[in-house]
């Protein structure tokens, strides 16, 4: 993480233990948020201001988190998958937007996964498993149609998402092919797409966006 930091990059917490916000009480996510941000700090010198949840599991009638994250300093969340999934989703759209807590005076900047719409469906093309499992024509023909548009999309990608020699760990048939498929062609999708695309940290596209001032703060 250190090295991370020196290099420029932003960094934000991913949570501490990886469980998702669904199945957690208020409290248990606070103590865990608390804990994933001083260990980031700890690490490199620099308190995250950014947010993802574990698998975008904010999903609604959990708003209250976006209450805890103002409470614990972030100004900016990426959780939101608009679509459904296994996890959820959650019901908006795909654009920056300001995102409100259970509370009514708690806003925050979201930046919620950008979807390919297909025959009416929105399809996640940008990364993970998603990026593992489609061919590189299909990441080209997104990410050039988002870019035509002027539209932000965020690219997400796990460490094991570039290790085809991970172990494997015995499951059902389903989830093993999404956690294994692809694992020998992540990192040539990614070097093309950092070759033909620009990309920028997450708070720079919200400040793009009018949803962020210059020092990361609300807009």
């Amino acid at each position: 993480m250190r090295e991370i930091s020196d290099r420029g990059h932003e960094l934000a917490s991913h949570s501490f233990w990886h469980r998702p916000v669904y199945t957690q009480s208020r409290e248990a996510f606070r103590e865990d948020t608390i804990r994933s941000l001083d260990a980031i700090e700890r690490a490199c010198g620099v308190r995250p201001r950014g947010y993802r949840a574990p698998s975008f599991s904010i999903v609604k009638g959990t708003e209250w988190a976006f209450d805890v994250l103002h409470d614990c300093g972030v100004t900016w969340d990426a959780s939101l998958f608009p679509g459904r999934r296994g996890h959820g989703g959650y019901p908006c759209g795909d654009s920056p937007f300001m995102v409100r807590g259970e509370s009514s005076l708690v806003k925050i900047p979201e930046l919620p996964l950008r979807l390919m719409r297909i025959c009416g469906r929105g399809i996640c093309v940008t990364g993970g498993g998603y990026a593992r499992l489609l061919p590189q024509q299909i990441l080209a023909a997104a990410f050039k149609r988002f870019d035509r548009r002027g539209e932000s999309a965020v690219t997400y990608f796990h460490p094991r998402d570039f290790d085809p020699n991970c172990p494997v760990v015995p499951m059902p048939f389903p989830r093993r092919f999404k956690s294994y498929v692809g694992l020998t062609s992540t990192r040539g999708k990614l070097e093309w797409l950092l070759t033909n695309f620009r990309f920028a940290p997450c708070s720079e596209v919200l400040a793009l966006a009018g949803l962020l001032d210059a020092k990361g703060m609300s807009g």
